[in-house]
């Protein structure tokens, strides 16, 4: 697999210097705030909830909302993956029981990829909590599929493309997890979506 966005993979070699490892809650809260509230990312949302609660609708901000105002007292992100986690953020945990974390790994622009982390992650811990096989086919099942040719432009990354999805070396779980959270952030994103293609 190979990802046309070059600058993405380069990020990942950056040395960022350990005293800023923390988390910017305040800076972290203020633009997750922001995002979830521009009119494209508010229906996307409720689009996908809706799509997975059969019609009860739902809304990110209620979940980060729930999210950072949790009953037990822990940390609400950690730079520590867990050992299911593919590199990227991660949801930790569940509202329900209230242990729900994110893992963010570090980068150059903390602040700035922790919310759009935290963004992406919110999706997980809506509802009784769904992991990306359900979002991706929730998505599959609504307009925003058609947004799959902008961020799979020949197919071969796109798990749905019965005829041009290669495998490779990724699971089906980073397969749907790639579909759901590439499009995704076409419509809740701090970044531009990375564009996936297989050569």
């Amino acid at each position: 697999m190979r990802r046309a966005n070059f600058a993405i993979l380069v990020r990942r070699h950056v040395v960022v210097h350990p005293q800023k490892t923390g988390f910017d809650l305040p800076g972290i809260t203020t633009l997750v705030n922001q995002e979830l509230a521009k009119p494209d990312c508010a229906k996307f949302a409720e689009t996908i909830l809706n799509q997975l609660s059969g019609g009860k609708g739902g809304s990110l901000t209620t979940v980060f909302s729930a999210f950072l105002n949790q009953p037990k007292a822990h940390d609400l992100f950690t730079r520590t993956p867990p050992p299911t986690s593919l590199g990227e953020a991660t949801a930790i945990g569940s509202l329900k029981k209230s242990t729900a974390q994110i893992f963010t790994r570090m980068d150059p622009n903390q602040t700035v990829h922790d919310a759009d982390g935290t963004i992406a992650e919110l999706f997980h811990f809506s509802g009784s909590g769904y992991n990306d096989e359900q979002l991706a086919k929730a998505l599959n099942h609504t307009q925003y599929a058609n947004d799959a040719s902008r961020v799979f432009p020949d197919g071969t990354a796109n798990i749905f493309d019965k005829q041009g999805y290669i495998a490779g070396n990724w699971s089906k779980e980073r397969g749907y997890s790639t579909y759901f959270h590439a499009i995704a952030r076409l419509h809740c994103g701090l970044g531009k979506s990375n564009i996936y293609k297989k050569y």
